[in-house]
């Protein structure tokens, strides 16, 4: 048995030949790059301080790094969503529900990780005034109508699902009711952030697990 390793040329030019050439896989690296980019544009056009781009938040605070790890830990269970959604859509046979679904639920799930990483909503609030509550309750239709034209495809993942809807509609009443009712009493942060930590790991849970039989495919598209 030959074990002479390929010279190194070889070897860049055989990684090179196996770096995929999906287009979907060439956009998220694009996207990296714009994201760079944009970074850059930032610092050097409008004399951002670097440091305020790249460091964490509890280093440029100076608060204790644990702060808001409930928030930082359901950042993460959302793009994991989104992850396994995507990749599930990539692996899905063509012509089936999953491959046709997945790549919404995808596009949907990342959405919502962006907003509760950049606080798009809180932001959107303090420029209209809207209470935060009723911001959600003008773009989440959107990602319930994903979930529902799913449904069909997504029936073995319908108890977490279910879960999902009472843990994020439960966060959301709790948001509501807190600021346009004005109603508020002890541990209501805890039942809205903890609800909707609940509902983001179920919602997530549900497509890994769609995602994973997706390369057995299901029946086509009706």
């Amino acid at each position: 048995m030959d074990t002479t390793r390929p010279p190194l040329p070889e070897l860049v030019r055989t990684g090179l030949r196996s770096v995929p050439r999906d287009h979907a896989i060439r956009a998220v690296v694009a996207l990296a790059g714009v994201f760079v980019l944009v970074l850059v544009v930032l610092y050097e056009g409008f004399d951002v301080e670097a440091r305020l781009l790249v460091a964490d938040p509890s280093e440029v605070l100076d608060f204790p790094s644990w702060y808001g790890a409930l928030s930082y830990v359901g950042v993460l269970g959302w793009w994991t969503g989104a992850t396994a959604a995507a990749c599930g859509a990539a692996l899905a046979p063509v012509g089936t529900s999953l491959r046709h679904h997945l790549p919404r639920l995808a596009i949907a799930t990342a959405f919502l990780a962006l907003d509760d990483l950049f606080r798009i909503h809180e932001e959107v609030s303090n420029a209209t005034g809207v209470p935060e509550g009723l911001v959600y309750l003008a773009y989440l239709p959107l990602v319930a109508w994903a979930a529902w034209r799913a449904l069909p495809a997504l029936a073995p993942e319908l108890p977490l699902l279910l879960v999902a809807a009472v843990g994020l509609g439960g966060s959301l009443a709790s948001d509501v009711v807190s600021e346009v009712v004005a109603v508020t009493f002890r541990g209501s942060v805890v039942l809205e952030e903890g609800s909707k930590f609940l509902g983001l790991v179920a919602w997530s849970s549900a497509l890994a697990a769609a995602a994973r039989r997706a390369p057995a495919g299901d029946p086509p598209v009706g």
